[in-house]
């Protein structure tokens, strides 16, 4: 998905269901050498963009498919706090860089999510 352009934003917010350190991200590259700058937010209260800035890394996806970002140094997170992660990315040569998880009939991995923890944000 996207809007005819290499570059897209996309939000997922979390709600901590234990006291822990966040140390990593994942995400899904569509492309070879796909970029981006993550952003993670603690105390959300009114949306993906709200609450707390704490922490902030960016780089390059040197392979395309599912994606696992070290953060630079561990995010506190208490239980019941909600903490956004919030991903620009940019993806040579595809002009819809985000992908997007479809239920379709007989095929199951048995995921879960809930209404409007997720979204797509376009870039500026």
């Amino acid at each position: 998905m996207g809007w005819d352009s290499p570059t897209a934003r996309e939000a997922s917010v979390f709600t901590a269901n234990a006291s822990s350190q966040l140390q990593a991200v994942a995400t899904y590259a569509l492309s070879n050498s796909t970029t981006y700058p993550i952003d993670i937010y603690t105390n959300a209260s009114s949306g993906p963009i709200s609450g707390t800035l704490a922490a902030t890394t960016s780089g390059t996806m040197s392979v395309a498919g599912d994606n696992t970002i070290v953060l630079p140094s561990p995010v506190p997170i208490t239980q019941g706090q909600k903490f956004p992660v919030v991903a620009e990315l940019t993806s040579p040569g595809n002009n819809y860089p985000l992908s997007v998880s479809l239920a379709m009939n007989g095929y199951s991995g048995q995921a879960t999510s809930s209404p409007g923890t997720s979204v797509r944000l376009q870039a500026e």
